[in-house]
């Protein structure tokens, strides 16, 4: 094994959206964007939205989202106001609008108060069925009860909680100060409310950690069994992210001890009933994305591994991206520029970035997504040279049979590797510098 990770351990995509964001050619237009919306809608299946809540009050040396740090709450009303006018304008501009499913990420969601997610979700609930589905992301820090009992007023039925590590040196190197006492507390409270699924996440990579630290870290965590686990590998990219030239680079583990931490954690959540879910999730078979991954509808985007019911996703707040079979858009990034850009009062455009996909874009995707969420793939319309796939049939990574790859329980873990193959953007582009390392 660390033959094969000295071998695949190079800078690649994660692939939670094809293209990868770095190869976009650019915002789409106000009307281009709002027409893709309407030849892609359909009323049964609605629209997803993803709300994007920058705000913390410390910021963690790993983090790689985009938010800022703020000592109060001074600005929340103005904040939320602010969201609801953009969902207003989506409204205004496509009419009567499905919601299906709403997720809050950030930054800190939980920075909000239980009254501001009261006024966000009975707003956007209006237009939603009993198919409604809600999720949010949990700082143990903040998270209050009464934050807990407003989600399931409002259908929020799915939690995910921001773990991490439990090592106290570990979580000191990267400024994160959540203990297992306040993780279990919130844990028992949403376990007491019947919470649909519990997700825990985890890091590995982190500084100072060791096989022995996450040994420590998984028996408290399968202590409590929740119903998900996403383990993520860290992103180092200090080039990108400032907060993370924090970090004492010497003090990460290496690409050998990377790999043991991620198969120790792997093997671990199998032994004890978790179902292994795509690149990095593990789930009970009773769980939603358990059942997706049995059932072959897993999906794949910027929240990582989903069950999504609706092609189209909606992405209200600053930064947050939205997608349409055909194309891609992301908000304007500062606070200050998303407001200008929602309040129509200046020329500030109302999308950064995006794309739109061409028919060689679409036909990449579907095989990257099929590779990423099932572990196999198609792939009879590429005309890719053999020898790179020939070679990963060699090393254990894949199969192929008549013009499909199904990847091996070894090649798993380089499964990135494998969708580079298919990624036409990267034909003759250097990746230095540009992408996170894959294993």
């Amino acid at each position: 094994m660390n033959d094969l990770v000295k071998k695949y351990d190079i800078q690649g995509p994660r692939y939670t959206s094809y293209p990868p964001v770095p190869f976009w050619t650019g915002a789409p237009g106000v009307e281009q964007w709002i027409s893709d919306i309407r030849r892609s809608y359909n009323r049964d299946t609605g629209v997803d939205l993803y709300i994007h809540i920058p705000y913390c009050y410390s910021i963690c040396h790993y983090c790689g989202c985009n938010r800022v740090e703020v000592k109060d709450n001074s600005g929340e009303d103005h904040y939320v106001s602010m969201l609801l006018k953009e969902w207003g304008n989506y409204c205004e501009e496509l009419g009567d609008i499905k919601v299906n499913s709403v997720h809050f990420g950030g930054g800190t969601p939980t920075f909000l108060s239980p009254k501001s997610f009261d006024i966000i979700l009975t707003t956007l609930k209006a237009n939603s069925d009993d198919a409604f589905i809600g999720s949010v992301e949990l700082h143990p820090n903040v998270t209050r009860r009464e934050h807990l009992t407003t989600f399931k007023k409002h259908g929020l039925e799915r939690i995910s909680i921001g773990v991490q590590d439990l090592n106290d040196d570990v979580l000191e190197s990267v400024n994160r100060n959540a203990t297992i006492a306040e993780i279990t507390d919130l844990y028992k409270m949403a376990r007491n409310l019947n919470f649909e699924s519990i997700n825990f996440d985890l890091i590995y990579g982190l500084p100072h950690q060791t096989t022995e630290s996450m040994k420590k870290t998984f028996d408290q965590v399968l202590e409590l069994r929740p119903d998900m686990i996403a383990y993520y590998s860290f992103a180092f990219v200090p080039w990108k992210m400032t907060n993370q030239k924090k970090i004492e680079e010497s003090a990460l583990p290496g690409p050998e001890l990377k790999k043991e931490l991620f198969h120790y954690g792997s093997e671990k959540l199998k032994e004890t009933g978790y179902l292994t879910i795509g690149l990095d999730h593990f789930a009970l078979d009773s769980n939603f994305l358990g059942k997706a991954m049995l059932n072959k509808t897993l999906k794949r985007n910027f929240m990582g591994y989903v069950d999504q019911k609706s092609n189209i996703t909606l992405g209200l707040g600053p930064s947050a991206i939205s997608n349409t079979p055909y194309s891609f858009s992301q908000n304007q990034k500062t606070i200050e520029l998303y407001y200008q850009s929602i309040e129509r009062t200046c020329d500030t455009p109302r999308f950064i970035n995006g794309h739109g996909l061409s028919t060689q874009d679409q036909k990449a995707s579907k095989v990257i997504h099929d590779v990423m969420c099932n572990g196999i793939a198609d792939i009879s319309s590429f005309n890719i040279e053999s020898d790179e796939l020939e070679e990963m049939k060699r090393d254990g990574l894949l199969n192929i049979d008549n013009k499909t790859i199904i990847m091996t329980p070894v090649g798993m873990p380089f499964v990135r590797n494998v969708a580079m193959l298919f990624d036409h953007y990267l034909d003759g582009a250097g990746t230095k510098n540009m992408f996170s390392k894959t294993v």
